[in-house]
């Protein structure tokens, strides 16, 4: 008994770690060696950050007619957020993607008159989301790394409501026009290009920086449902106006950055 317990324990000692080689060796061999330029497929998160601009899409912004309108309109900053595909090959890359772009809210903005009495109080939410799609020349690769030069297209659609909570003084001055809401909608092509570096963060997780221009104006505004503004009763489907009659635009042209999280499947 005690020979069969020596020899059993000889056998385990040569013919387990032989087993663990014959099982897992292979795949250890195979372990994934990542080089950037042999990536074909990746899922990623995009972020940006883009420049000041302004709040174009408000009926009383900074108004020049029957009754002088000064406002803070402008927007300090706004983000966008994008999901999507990278489809790849060693010079160039297609990327395939939605982008949702959400400017702060204006809440509590007052509208003053020529004495700088307020007339109203207004809160602006304006959302506009993008299916887009471009392509990234590689314009200098190496192993983990390259840098590129990005040009992309999508076809962007607003959605946006302005609310106006008139003071007494704004009651008196716009009667009979009482508070109201604005139900807005538009839609325009949207272009882009940027300069970016990729690089590798973590096994086959890249991290783009990027820094662009982006050319988005709407320059059609329509209304989603009837209301009684500052420019009289208006229907379903009328075009958005200003005080001096002319359209409404709301333009989202601008300088912006980006940083995006990219995971390359194969």
């Amino acid at each position: 008994m005690k020979i069969f317990r020596l020899v059993l324990g000889k056998l385990c000692l040569i013919w387990f770690p032989t087993l663990f080689m014959i099982v897992l060796g292979p795949a250890i061999a195979s372990a994934r060696v990542f080089q950037i330029n042999s990536e074909s497929f990746a899922t990623y998160l995009r972020g940006t950050y883009g420049m000041a601009f302004t709040n174009t899409i408000v009926s009383e912004s900074n108004s020049t007619g029957a009754v002088p309108v000064t406002m803070e309109d402008e927007y300090k900053y706004n983000f966008s957020g994008e999901f999507g595909f990278t489809y790849a090959s060693p010079y160039v890359s297609l990327r395939i993607g939605g982008e949702l772009i959400r400017p702060p809210e204006m809440s509590g903005v007052e509208g003053l008159n020529a004495g700088s009495s307020s007339l109203y109080t207004m809160k602006s939410q304006t959302t506009v989301f993008i299916p887009k799609a471009g392509l990234e020349f590689h314009l200098k690769r190496w192993p983990t790394s390259r840098f590129f030069f990005y040009g992309g297209v999508g076809s962007a659609s607003l959605k946006s409501a302005n609310t106006y909570a008139l003071t007494t003084t704004g009651g008196t001055t716009y009667s009979p026009l009482t508070d109201f809401t604005e139900e807005l909608k538009a839609t325009a092509l949207m272009y882009e290009g940027s300069f970016g570096y990729e690089g590798l963060l973590a096994d086959s997780t890249t991290y783009v920086f990027e820094a662009g221009y982006r050319a988005l104006d709407f320059k059609e505004i329509k209304h989603t449902k009837a209301v009684t503004n500052f420019q009289g009763t208006v229907t379903e489907g009328t075009v958005a106006t200003n005080a001096d009659g002319t359209n409404r635009r709301f333009n989202l042209s601008n300088y912006f950055f980006g940083l995006t999280l990219r995971w390359w499947l194969r």
